[in-house]
């Protein structure tokens, strides 16, 4: 079972942070799952939300507020924001890359040459993984599910194979007995999120999917031999 610490160890240091990723590093989680956005100049920076209203109490988007302010405005609060530039130089464990946005793909892949770690980008947006295809026909892709998708099969099964994905993300509420054979079919790595409890981590075992996205990674890793 792969264990991916989603947004680092989120349940244990403010998420999307350099420490963050960092504990979950230190924890032993397989895979480090962070978020990408852009700020008004342009820069790849790591934030899940569209707003900075949840984790900053400002009502404004990352896509309108330029690097050195969200710096400022987060170095203020204690969790500072990262750019990806950041956290390729500090980060050693392989990394899953959620794509919030489109319209920086190519940038992405820029910066992806200089990480030796092996990468998995993900998204929600069928249309954001065909452009990074386009671009690098050997890169992992995974298509993430968070809501009723699995009504979608056919498309999601012709994605699978036009777009050479590596991986399916769907949310947990979606992932059972009946839905397991489906996925299946497509026969590509299933990663579910996000696993936070003893209990819905041993369905998935007994479901027998590849790996779960949690933000508790301490609670699933085992010790190093």
């Amino acid at each position: 079972m792969i264990i991916i610490g989603h947004r680092g160890a989120s349940g244990l240091e403010p998420e999307n942070t350099i420490r963050s990723f960092k504990k979950a590093e230190d924890l032993g989680a397989d895979i480090i799952e962070i978020d990408l956005r852009v700020s008004l100049d342009k820069e790849i920076v790591v934030f899940h939300d569209r707003s900075l209203k949840r984790l900053f109490g400002i009502r404004k988007s990352v896509a309108k507020t330029t690097l050195n302010q969200l710096k400022q405005i987060s170095i203020a609060a204690g969790r500072e924001i990262p750019t990806l530039a950041e956290v390729l130089e500090t980060v050693k464990a392989p990394i899953n890359f959620h794509i919030k946005i489109s319209g920086f793909e190519r940038q992405l892949l820029e910066h992806l040459k200089k990480f030796s770690s092996e990468v998995l980008i993900s998204s929600d947006y069928p249309w954001v993984l065909k452009k990074i295809r386009a671009l690098d026909e050997n890169v992992k892709l995974g298509l993430v599910m968070g809501k009723g998708e699995l009504h979608l099969l056919p498309f999601i099964k012709f994605l699978t194979s036009t777009l050479n994905l590596y991986s399916i993300h769907p949310r947990a509420v979606l992932v059972n007995m009946f839905s397991i054979p489906l996925l299946r079919k497509l026969n590509k790595k299933i990663y579910v999120w996000t696993v936070n409890s003893e209990k819905i981590f041993n369905l998935m075992i007994r479901l027998g999917v590849d790996g779960i996205i949690t933000d508790q990674p301490q609670l699933f890793v085992r010790p190093k031999q």
